[in-house]
């Protein structure tokens, strides 16, 4: 095996982990990585617009976390470029916008079933003609609800039902998902033994998945108060869209009144967007995908609210019920729904003497960067919340480094 195959697997998940190691056993960070794959789009970019490219724009998945999206503009950083971040819904909102005739504005659903993950996203659509205005409204998604899951779930539904190894089912089990969106049967042979799928097997295995693609949507209008009348259009994208029973689902939620397009071209229809974004015809207006938490001891401090406009801030208190601290250790999370992710923790020292008071400030600029300051009592300390910080000698050494690798992989 080239050892470029196992450096670079899936992409968008070796991006969003932390600990790597390349093939000789050695520690990379993510960000080294990905400026690899951005430096060789970047070569190929210069090579056929015969041009030197120092701004880009790239499109991530709704799943990302803000460190995620800060590994990405040092890795821009590393490559020698510039970075746009466009969430990758929004994105094909604004392609179609712009590509499609039939174009109705107003608020955009757009449900994107993937592989492996579910992800919403609801633009805001103004203007006139082709001038128009993009604001994003709400993301929303859940992680691993995607095609595989629904492939996974039908083959123990049918090798339960007639004791045939689920193994054997799962790859006759995709294509039936696929054929049984528009009511075909599909009869399949495993250890000799026949078996039909039918439209109504496919439901009932996948019925729970679908009530959760259901809730997904649902929760995500919620978060903004957004009634289904007031959709004018969504669209079915991802290359797990063709699901039985999943264009069914979105329509439950968000009635008949909203015109459902399928477009199921994706990775061009997200590129064409992020083109638009790059000329500067679109720049949507961001949202706080999710909320901030603060944890101090057993105390906990919520601050923001899922998909409200950037930049925002907002200020809390915290109140320590433990007396004589020396130094106290504040946590910061992302929530992603009720599961937290830890962003970053830090410490507040010297403290007074007695039960402390922690007079917080959150602040998040557009690009989604949070600024945290933390006043105790007389003691303040204001912390910059991003990726693993990285000094300006450490970036230098992985620019170098970098630099290298490239020269390794692609030698002149």
């Amino acid at each position: 095996m080239d050892h470029r195959d196992s450096l670079f697997p899936t992409l968008k998940h070796l991006t969003a982990q932390d600990n790597i190691r390349t093939p000789a056993g050695d520690r990379i960070y993510r960000e080294e990585i990905l400026a690899l794959v951005l430096r060789h789009c970047k070569e190929v970019a210069q090579r056929t617009a015969l041009a030197t490219v120092t701004k880009a724009v790239v499109a991530l998945p709704a799943w990302y976390t803000s460190l995620d999206c800060e590994a990405v503009r040092v890795a821009a950083r590393l490559a020698g470029f510039a970075v746009q971040l466009v969430n990758e819904q929004v994105a094909a909102a604004i392609a179609y916008a712009y590509e499609c005739e039939e174009f109705e504005r107003g608020y955009t659903l757009v449900a994107d079933l993937g592989a492996g993950a579910f992800n919403v996203a609801v633009v805001l659509v103004e203007g006139h003609q082709n001038t128009h205005n993009f604001v994003i409204s709400a993301i929303g998604g859940k992680n691993h609800l995607g095609g595989d899951a629904f492939t996974a779930r039908l083959a123990d539904h049918v090798g339960k039902l007639t004791n045939l190894p689920p193994g054997g089912l799962r790859a006759a089990g995709q294509k039936a998902i696929r054929l049984l969106a528009n009511g075909e049967s599909y009869s399949i042979e495993v250890d000799d033994r026949p078996f039909e799928f039918t439209r109504d097997v496919v439901l009932d295995a996948c019925q729970p998945l679908l009530q959760e693609i259901r809730d997904t949507i649902q929760s995500t209008l919620d978060s903004i108060n957004l009634p289904r009348d007031k959709l004018a259009s969504a669209l079915l994208i991802g290359g797990a869209s063709p699901t039985t029973g999943f264009e069914d689902a979105v329509t439950e939620v968000i009635g008949r009144r909203a015109s459902i397009v399928h477009l199921f071209n994706r990775p061009e229809l997200v590129a064409c967007g992020a083109v638009h974004v790059g000329y500067g015809r679109a720049k949507p207006a961001p949202v706080l995908c999710r909320s901030i938490q603060l944890q101090v001891k057993d105390q906990v401090l919520q601050l923001g609210r899922q998909n409200e406009p950037l930049p925002t801030s907002h200020h809390g208190e915290i109140h320590t019920t433990i007396d004589n601290h020396e130094s106290i250790t504040i946590k910061v999370y992302e929530m992603d729904g009720s599961n937290p992710l830890l962003l970053q923790k830090f410490s507040v020292r010297p403290l007074p003497s007695g039960p402390v008071q922690l007079q917080v400030t959150v602040w998040i600029d557009s690009d989604g960067t949070r600024e945290i300051t933390v006043k105790a009592t007389i003691q303040q300390v204001t912390k910059l919340v991003t990726s693993p910080t990285f000094t300006e000698e450490e970036l230098g050494r992985m620019g170098l480094e970098t630099n290298r690798r490239y020269s390794t992989l692609h030698p002149r």
